[in-house]
């Protein structure tokens, strides 16, 4: 089972996995990645929460009233804007914060000329130099966030490419604040444009907030992605790829490691492991004389990375030629 970590599913007396664990004892359940993902990037510093809060507050002006939203798209079809709309910014839509704020910089210069026509307050926002800089390196930070989300969604994805992706951005976060100890922001693309389109530096008081968001977001990342995952599949590497093995596995028996030993010294077996991913490898034995080592591997692999992927497949079923069918029921299961 792969839930979002709600207690009513992971209760340890009442929730939906231990109901289940009652009736099969080799059930096993995981936090879906997507999930801990949203968790660990949701909390940001106050300086910056007030920066995303004034966001919304300027896309609101225009977008939830129709009459400024239809002038200023007039505005920016006159200008020749590459866009002539704004994005609202929904709280459970994980990808929408990267988006809303991209799209305001593309558009900031047709924004700032709207809104000096019809709110004062917001004009002084948009001319507020701390606010911009913060701007800048959310709608960076986001749209990395979103890169990884993304990447995170593919169907054929296994658990070691999820711990894979996570280790990658870790190294990665520890890499920005590197840089950005050192003032170099070519790691921030959008920020760095700006800076160089206006000759600017950075201010030191943006510095210290990027340096302490990168450092909260590294500590969240820990807290929902631990490393004890990543040692357990360390220790299962011999399923990405038997071939480089060095040593017997701690979570192989001696038989198994044995049929391992077989395989592994097989150069048939070797052909057909470059030719297929490992997921196919192992699934191809499982009718063979080693079944149970093929079993093993894919106890290993059967766990979901994401729990949103069966909806996703399910709603996709009722369309508008089979718009009597009742999903709802088969969902909340």
């Amino acid at each position: 089972m792969c839930t979002d970590g709600a207690k009513a599913m992971t209760g340890a007396t009442a929730g939906a996995i231990a109901k289940i664990k009652e009736k099969s004892n080799e059930t096993t359940s995981s936090h879906s990645i997507l999930h801990r993902h949203a968790l660990a990037f949701k909390n940001i510093p106050p300086c910056l929460k007030n920066g995303v809060d004034e966001t919304i507050k300027i896309v609101n002006f225009i977008k939830s009233r129709p009459l400024k939203f239809r002038l200023f798209k007039i505005l920016c079809d006159d200008l020749g804007s590459i866009h002539s709309t704004l994005l609202f910014h929904t709280e459970i839509r994980w990808l929408s914060r990267g988006k809303v704020l991209t799209r305001l910089m593309e558009l900031r210069a047709e924004v700032s000329s709207f809104l000096m026509d019809h709110n004062v307050t917001l004009v002084e926002t948009m001319n507020d130099v701390i606010w911009l800089f913060q701007l800048l390196y959310l709608a960076d930070i986001f749209n990395k966030m979103n890169e990884l989300s993304l990447s995170l969604q593919e169907r054929t994805l296994t658990i070691f490419d999820v711990s894979s992706r996570v280790c990658a951005l870790k190294r990665k976060i520890d890499y920005w604040s590197e840089c950005i100890s050192k003032r170099e922001l070519e790691c921030f693309p959008i920020m760095q444009a700006f800076l160089e389109e206006n000759k600017l530096q950075a201010p030191i008081s943006i510095i210290n907030e990027i340096s302490e968001h990168l450092k909260q977001l590294k500590n969240a990342f820990n807290k929902y992605c631990p490393t004890d995952r990543e040692v357990f599949l360390k220790d299962s590497e011999w399923v990405v790829n038997p071939f480089s093995v060095c040593g017997k596995p701690s979570i192989l028996s001696s038989i198994e490691y044995g049929s391992m030993i077989d395989i592994t010294s097989d150069s048939t077996f070797q052909s057909t492991f470059s030719s297929n991913s490992y997921v196919e490898f192992w699934l191809n034995l499982k009718n063979t004389s080693f079944e149970h080592l093929s079993q093993k591997a894919i106890t290993i692999l059967l766990p979901f990375a994401l729990s949103e992927t069966g909806f996703s497949t399910y709603t996709a079923t009722k369309t508008k030629y089979r718009n009597r069918l009742n999903v709802e029921p088969d969902l909340r299961i």
